[in-house]
């Protein structure tokens, strides 16, 4: 383009450019009617935002009244004197009341640590497998601590969990793995060493102790079926344990050869069978029902020798996590270059090496160290004619040296050596300067530590114990909600000696915020749309007279109109609630009516806020509904009516006929683990035995302690031991001496049938004279008379001697070398617990037992052990399981799930959660139930209803409706404007044109005309 043409006028004298302006100006007011097109949908789009808001707050305020959360608002209070030891909350399933706790112990995680290796990356030399987490964890020859952590640490990827977490700690040169269980209980590590790594890695001391205990014996590890190889259920992929292991001790042992690569349980259990058949053993295993899986039991002994980890791996040994003492040694003496020293040698007679140390009287010995504590001591001892190395022991641990804390002696290769009296880690050092004035070379050597004091349990793994309301409670857990509905209790601290009253009270103040909260709601919405819905100060809303706004106003105004049924003949209104209409359409809440209203009828406030339901028979009870529940009424269909767990004997004559040794009835309550026992006599009436079992159903099982290890009197493990039994010649399994020497101090620890703590003393006098009776009555002593001690089959058995939920836990240690728990682990073997849920009835003349509530899950199991003759039969009550059976049927025609007499509608069906307990035997079609909405349920549905975002009907879609509409205005608005900018470029274009045209004709004028004037003159002189 020409420079001269662009510029406006140049030629022409005209602004072309304001012209081209001014007509496109023209045009583009023609397009207004579409810019407020936009402009009035981006207004109503924003008003309808405004309403989704609103409407989204009247839903979150209705939602929690419809459901009740924001009614069944809780405070908890903790009353005592050591309040702080015990959290709580309530949730909106709880109940106003005060319960009665006692934290007896709170729940601990296990964590493990190994022996002291120099590396954390060196090759460890050791190979083979064990369990964590009952997953199989390999090791190989290579590995170093670091490899065998991430090995452990990677099985927690994902969904199945070891739950346990490696670790090596330490500085250069001391370093151990440190295994931490992920949750606390007494399930811990489930470390089992199936081929001596574990043992080698210093977490086990080579020793093995019963896992499962059971009251006839032990058990397996729960597994998930009781068909698949044991080796491939524990992830065994090649290399299962296959041994030959021996079941039983003495005269009763025998072997059997096992094979987990290819057993099941059910083999295992057929293999032990006819393996105790061959031996004439009484001894049995059966599979018995846990949880999700199957355990192996075996009654009829308490003792298990393992070999190549086989029974470690089913879980019915477990290798002991004992403490280590602290040693620490000297140099080697010898007397004569090569026979080593003894406690009795004479100091004058010792050699160092080869030569004579030349020790004489007047010499002296410097000796310092520290005790187990870190506490320091020193002394000097100036040898005299006749000192032994006896001499120097005596000092030593005397209380000038380590005064007690020590046990000081020489060892068979002639060291001095120096063991903590005290397990576990430690402080125990030694350092010894020989003088040798006289010119002698003795030397005692460095005392290094040759045996690291540790524990390898760091902590103990164990179960919560709390009493409720006089129930005792055992959790892997320190947050306990499954005991009182509704309510957790948070354990922070334990102190047996504080009882505490928490207190659960209804917080009316929370439910008359919530009601006040949705009042404001409402109220806003109202303002809203009776102020026209619109911006102030806007001629005109956007949706003033909207139709559908006004509808939506008219459904949330009827769902507020409700009289809802409650109780048997009442009803309840907004009014009820304090709640009334003002004169502007807005509401409010008086709250001194809502207040006394949620005092005196809590419950008919909640059914008519949230829900209701009924049935149409006696045989229908509604108990419930689920958040999905469409309103309605439902048919239900019973297919199998509910039944109680139940045997009736067949053929008893009134009278039961037996010789006089009583045989005893063992009956079994599942759901209660409660197992009582029952003499029969000879001569019993039907009404003697129904009041004799119901004084067992109806009163509590004793609590029962029993001592896992069985002693025995003889070296050979062949005898038990009883009240007769002098404590020098106890024995814990062939050739294992308990250890007991005078001075010997075996302490009782633990908690009274009333939970007061225990810690006793028993001191070892004379062994030789001393019994096992003795050390029983300690323990009876020690747990006062509320208990009963007894010595049984070489077991020390403590029994609570009143019924019911009891706290008694019996811990015994001793200050025995390679013995801390002289009598392993003692177990529960029976729990003091309140009645079993069973009932024993004339049932026409026969003797009937059942359950007291239906279903399935209440079942239990009858035997019978003969005393003199069997005469069982005369009762005609067949031994066995019995089992009810939990209610099927339909709810509305379509599926639902039966647990005893409830019946519950199936997810994905229009009655989803709708819950009725059926009583009676009938089936078929046995009626309805009926379920319905109160207040804040309609008003919540229509919110929700109209916040949905795939519905046609609600607001976003009509946000969505006005957005579409304003994106095709503003399309339109658009193509015109790129048409009239195309139009400014075309005048512009033409102007140009006209410009340089113009321009050019002047040009060109200009030219002609210098042309014309540069001509010669014509004109002539005269």
């Amino acid at each position: 383009m020409d420079s001269l043409a662009s510029i406006s006028g140049l030629a022409t004298g005209i602004d072309f450019r304001a012209l081209v302006d001014q007509i496109i100006q023209v045009e583009s007011d023609r397009l207004d009617y579409l810019r407020v097109q936009v402009s009035d949908g981006q207004a109503e789009t924003a008003a309808w935002e405004e309403v989704r808001t609103l409407l989204q707050a009247i839903e979150t305020a209705s939602e929690g009244l419809a459901e009740g959360d924001a009614l069944d608002v809780f405070t908890t209070n903790v009353l005592g004197s050591n309040p702080g030891i015990l959290g709580v909350s309530a949730n909106s399933d709880a109940t106003p009341g005060r319960h009665l706790v006692r934290v007896l112990q709170t729940a601990t995680r296990e964590v493990m640590g190994s022996a002291l290796q120099s590396s954390r990356t060196d090759s460890l030399g050791v190979s083979g497998s064990f369990i964590l987490g009952g997953t199989v964890v390999d090791v190989a020859g290579e590995d170093s601590l670091l490899d065998i952590a991430g090995r452990i640490n990677s099985l927690n990827l994902g969904a199945d969990s070891i739950g346990v977490t490696a670790s090596v700690v330490g500085t250069e040169g001391a370093y151990r793995l440190v295994l931490s269980a992920a949750d606390t209980g007494e399930a811990g590590l489930g470390a089992l060493d199936t081929s001596g790594v574990l043992t080698d890695l210093g977490f086990f001391d080579g020793t093995t102790e019963l896992k499962n205990r059971t009251s006839g014996g032990f058990a397996t590890d729960v597994l998930a079926d009781a068909t698949s190889s044991v080796g491939s259920l524990l992830g065994f992929g090649s290399g299962a344990p296959s041994r030959t292991v021996t079941l039983g001790a003495g005269g009763s042992a025998f072997t059997v050869a096992l094979d987990l690569g290819s057993q099941s349980l059910t083999d295992i259990r057929d293999a032990i069978n006819t393996a105790a058949a061959g031996a004439a053993s009484s001894m049995f295993a059966e599979l018995v029902p846990d949880g999700s899986g199957t355990r192996l039991e075996i009654t009829g002994t308490a003792a298990a020798t393992d070999d190549g980890g086989v029974l470690q791996a089913l879980g019915i040994l477990q290798g002991s996590r004992a403490a280590t003492n602290q040693v620490v040694e000297g140099d080697v003496l010898t007397t004569d270059g090569s026979t080593p020293a003894t406690a009795a040698s004479a100091l004058a007679s010792l050699y160092n090496g080869s030569s004579p140390a030349g020790a004489s009287a007047g010499d002296t010995i410097a000796f310092s160290g520290t005790d187990h504590l870190g506490n320091e001591f020193s002394f000097t001892h100036t040898i005299s004619g006749g000192d032994t190395l006896q001499t120097l022991i005596d000092r030593l641990e005397g209380a000038e040296g380590f005064n007690g804390g020590a046990t000081v002696e020489v060892s068979a290769e002639g060291r001095l050596s120096v063991t903590s009296a005290t397990e576990g880690s430690s402080q125990i050092s030694l350092e010894a300067f020989a003088g040798n004035e006289n010119g002698g070379i003795l030397d005692l050597g460095a005392f290094d530590v040759t045996t690291e004091g540790r524990d390898r349990q760091v902590s103990i793994g164990r179960d919560a114990i709390v009493e409720i309301d006089g129930a005792l409670v055992t959790s892997a857990s320190n947050d306990i909600s499954d005991v009182v509905e509704g309510v957790t209790f948070d354990l922070l601290g334990a102190d047996p000696s504080s009882e505490l009253e928490v207190v659960i009270g209804r917080d009316d103040a929370a439910a008359v915020e919530a009601l006040q909260g949705f009042v404001e709601a409402i109220n806003a919405f109202a303002t809203f749309v009776d102020a026209g819905a619109g911006v102030t100060g806007a001629a005109r809303p956007p949706l003033a007279g909207d139709a559908i706004l006004r509808g939506i106003r008219d459904r949330l105004s009827f769902a507020l109109q409700v009289n809802v049924p409650v109780g048997a003949t009442g009803s309840m209104r907004l009014s009820d609630l304090g709640i009334e209409i003002t004169r502007d359409g807005t509401y409010s809440l008086d709250t001194a009516v809502l207040t006394q209203k949620l005092q005196e009828e809590p419950g008919a406030v909640r059914q008519a806020l949230g829900s209701f339901g009924s049935g149409s028979t006696s045989a229908i009870t509604y108990l419930g509904a689920g958040s999905n529940t469409t309103p309605g009424t439902y048919a239900v269909n019973i297919t199998q009516a509910a039944t109680l767990a139940s045997v009736t004997s067949s053929g008893f004559g009134g009278t039961y006929v037996d010789d006089g040794v009583p045989d005893a009835m063992t009956v079994v309550h599942a759901a209660s683990g409660a197992e009582y026992e029952v003499d029969l006599v000879n001569g019993m009436t039907l009404e003697q035995l129904i009041e004799t079992l119901n004084s067992k159903f109806d009163g509590e099982s004793n609590q029962v302690v029993t001592s896992e290890r069985t002693l025995y009197s003889d070296v050979l493990g062949t005898t038990v031991a009883t009240d007769a039994t002098t404590l020098s010649s106890l024995y814990h399994g062939p050739a294992q001496s308990s250890g007991f020497d005078v001075g010997t101090e075996i302490t009782f620890s633990g908690f009274t049938p009333d939970g007061s703590a225990v810690l006793e003393t028993f001191v070892v006098a004379d062994p030789n004279t001393q019994t096992l009776g003795d050390l029983r009555a300690a323990a009876q002593s020690a747990f006062g008379s509320g208990v009963t001690a007894s010595i049984s089959n070489g077991q020390l058995i403590v029994r609570d001697q009143d019924l019911g939920s009891s706290q008694l836990s019996v811990s015994i240690g001793a200050d025995v070398a390679g013995n801390a728990a002289p009598f392993g682990q003692m177990l529960v073997t029976q729990t003091g617990s309140s009645g079993a849920g069973l009932v024993a009835e004339d049932e026409g003349g026969q003797l009937r037992i059942r359950s007291v509530s239906y279903g399935s899950a209440n079942d239990f199991t009858v035997s019978y052990s003969a005393g003199g003759l069997d005469g069982t039969s005369s009762l005609g009550l067949a031994a066995g399981s019995y089992s009810g059976l939990d209610v099927m049927g339909t709810i509305g025609g379509e599926a639902a799930t039966g647990v005893g007499n409830t019946l519950t509608a199936d997810v994905g069906t229009a009655a989803a959660g709708l819950a009725v307990r059926i009583s009676g035997a009938q089936t078929g079609a046995i009626g309805d139930v009926t379920f319905g909405q109160g207040i804040m349920a309609n008003v919540f549905d229509v919110a929700e209803e109209l916040l949905d975002t795939t519905g046609d009907g609600s607001i976003d879609s009509i946000i969505k409706r006005l957005n579409e509409s304003i994106d095709r205005t503003e399309d339109r608005l658009f193509d015109r404007e790129e048409r009239l900018e195309a139009r400014r470029e075309q005048l512009l274009q033409q102007f140009v044109a006209l410009e340089q045209a113009i321009a050019a004709a002047q040009s060109q004028q200009e030219r002609i005309a210098a042309q014309i004037s540069s001509l010669p003159s014509t004109r002539s002189n005269s």
